[in-house]
């Protein structure tokens, strides 16, 4: 096929949405009846429970992070994170396809001048336009890993879900099994199951506990920066010597361990690491902590609770960078249970936390092969009709 696309100015070709009802951050709830869309890192930022205040714009339309520089694309009813978000469609739908847009706008090259408004230069940046039915087929190929892994995060979600409402049930509202022939006594923390104790997470748990040292540096690594990790997932890895690594890629990790961002704890940047590479390393930027009077299991809720993430935030210091260090995380005062009790709650939720790894990993395959896909597709390097096995090989 010998079409060539024209190069276009990603202004000429879109118009943005009027926002409306703009939901600010102290208004996000966990969960609720309207997801709200922000320019975060989050595809979902947060819930509000009243419809009323949802776009009420035409569907779908790509989410543009006019500080962040995110992109996304939904096509389904939201609300409006507050700050930073411009809503865009095409000007012309039969000219230019929203999800192939979507998909053209990733190729921009929009530099980032920290955290002013960037809309102004993705305008003036240039896209391939390619006649409307080779947009389709081009929407149709990355669309297809898209939805795999849409699917398998709504799966992920419900594990999850699943996890910590049994948490909530036999760790916060004390209804685990057997309950009813345990009394309650007092404690510093208010009343607690007897045969339970408070504790500090440094009695249960170590921190910061390897590190790559001149005797024992790999040739090569895996990293985990902190700007890959999100609330519970992490985004991608990157390879490196080692000689080539940042200087901050110094954290071994370990099956079990929780890794939590000491930077802006706010921001909730922790994830669990499960069946790790053996030469996955994580940045100092990091607090790894690693279970040893507790399984895996219970210290990752514990220290993924809002409650753990609020008491971090109150012992951050230093008002442009806050941070914490491995004694606030340590300190943190916790109700250990019965060991009867904490083998029970591993047994019940090991596996769904075993599945979600490797939803995880399939998710991170499915977007490394889109992203290598995306941009030669766009291009015209990869021609479309030389990809169309790739709809039936992901399918």
């Amino acid at each position: 096929m010998n079409t060539i696309p024209r190069l276009v100015a990603v202004g000429d070709v879109i118009q943005t949405r009027r926002r409306t009802h703009k939901i600010k951050k102290s208004e996000y709830k966990e969960s609720g009846a309207l997801p709200v869309i922000d320019q975060g890192k989050d595809f979902v930022a947060g819930y509000i429970d009243d419809p009323g205040r949802a776009y009420d714009g035409n569907l779908p339309v790509i989410v543009f992070g006019d500080h962040t520089c995110v992109l996304k694309y939904v096509n389904f009813k939201f609300a409006i994170g507050a700050d930073g978000t411009q809503l865009i469609a095409p000007r012309d739908s039969n000219e230019v396809d929203v999800r192939y847009l979507y998909y053209a706008l990733h190729t921009t090259q929009v530099e980032q001048f920290g955290y002013q408004r960037h809309f102004k230069y993705l305008k003036e940046a240039k896209i391939p336009l390619w006649p409307i039915e080779i947009q389709r087929k081009i929407s149709a190929i990355l669309s297809a890993y898209d939805e795999l892994i849409e699917n398998n995060t709504r799966r992920i979600k419900i594990l999850e879900e699943m996890a910590k409402a049994i948490y909530r049930e036999w760790f916060v509202k004390f209804r685990f099994p057997g309950h009813e022939k345990v009394k309650m006594i007092d404690s510093p923390l208010g009343l607690i199951p007897e045969g339970w104790e408070v504790t500090k997470i440094g009695k249960v748990a170590s921190v910061n506990e390897l590190s790559i040292k001149k005797s024992n540096e790999p040739a090569k690594i895996e990293y985990i920066d902190i700007k890959s990790v999100g609330t519970g997932f992490i985004e991608k890895t990157t390879s490196y010597s080692f000689q080539e690594a940042p200087g901050r890629a110094r954290r071994i990790v370990r099956d079990g361990d929780t890794i939590w961002s000491t930077v802006r704890p706010n921001r909730k940047s922790y994830s669990l690491i499960l069946a790790p590479a053996a030469n996955l390393v994580a940045s100092t930027g990091f607090a790894v902590l690693t279970p040893k009077e507790v399984p895996f299991t219970f210290l990752y809720h514990v220290v993924t609770t809002d409650e753990y993430a609020e008491y971090l935030v109150n012992h951050a210091t230093g008002a442009a960078y806050p941070a914490v260090n491995a004694k606030d995380f340590s300190n943190a005062d916790i109700v250990k249970p019965s060991d009867e009790v904490l083998a029970l709650f591993n047994n019940a939720v090991e596996s769904m936390y075993r599945y979600k790894h490797l939803l995880d990993k399939k998710n991170r395959n499915l977007r490394r092969t889109r992203d290598v896909l995306l941009p030669r597709l766009v291009s015209g390097e990869l021609p479309v009709d030389m990809a169309d096995n790739h709809i039936v090989a992901v399918g």
